[in-house]
């Protein structure tokens, strides 16, 4: 096998069900920031579909784009707190993550 080619069905599943049914199959690429691939896959199907998204739309994805990534960051952040022990940081990080989420 070729390093780095994960082949898990997930691309025929999507050319083989309507696109409108497969955003939550491809939002499981990548679990903790299912927004990029479900983002991604939606602008193709715009983009081959020709579809027009109103600019009220974008900037919602703007922004939920935006809190995904740093809740990815604060997560990150936690692991390497983690990793050298330092529970005070951990916890204080993990509440300011917490208030990101309650805005999901």
């Amino acid at each position: 096998t070729e390093t780095g080619y994960c082949y898990r069905g997930i691309e025929k599943t999507l050319e083989l069900l309507p696109w409108a049914s497969t955003v939550p199959i491809a939002s499981r690429l990548e679990p903790e920031s299912s927004v990029f691939t479900e983002l991604v896959y939606c602008l193709a199907v715009e983009e081959i579909a020709q579809i027009e998204v109103s600019e009220r739309s974008k900037l919602i994805r703007i922004i939920l784009c935006e809190l995904v990534r740093i809740s990815s960051h604060l997560k990150y952040l936690v692991q390497v707190a983690q990793s050298v022990s330092s529970n005070t940081v951990v916890h204080y990080i993990l509440r300011e993550r917490e208030k990101l989420l309650d805005v999901f």
